[in-house]
């Protein structure tokens, strides 16, 4: 879908799992991820995915950057944002959607790590 948005671009886009990449430290400005419902892929300790992936996130984004998520458990996703990104830059939205009859949310998160706390 992002290709259809600026079909002249080159977007270079990797898939892998979020919660243990290959990619090495502080190499992306972006990441967007849409980690499992519990509705087409079933999982079993949501906590758990979600401490696993952002701080796998925080492993491999730049000083500066932003990540998306989109899921179920918005809460849920700030709370690990804030505690594998606790610096004074960043800034944390939420957007509620409608997705094939589904009502995810997308939360939306800037890090600046170069002012921890």
């Amino acid at each position: 879908n992002i290709k259809q948005i600026n079909p002249n671009k080159v977007i270079n886009i990797k898939t892998q799992d979020a919660t243990k990449t290959k990619w090495l430290p502080n190499t992306y400005d972006v990441a967007v991820s849409n980690l499992p419902w519990n509705k087409q892929i079933s999982v079993s300790h949501i906590t758990e995915l979600y401490s696993k992936a952002i701080k796998e996130y925080a492993r491999i984004l730049k000083q500066d950057a932003s990540i998306a998520f989109i899921g179920y458990k918005p809460d849920l996703m700030k709370k690990y944002l804030k505690k594998e990104f606790p610096q004074e830059g960043r800034e944390i939205h939420t957007m509620k959607i409608g997705y094939l009859g589904q009502s995810p949310t997308i939360v939306f998160c800037t890090i600046n790590k170069t002012n921890k706390v």
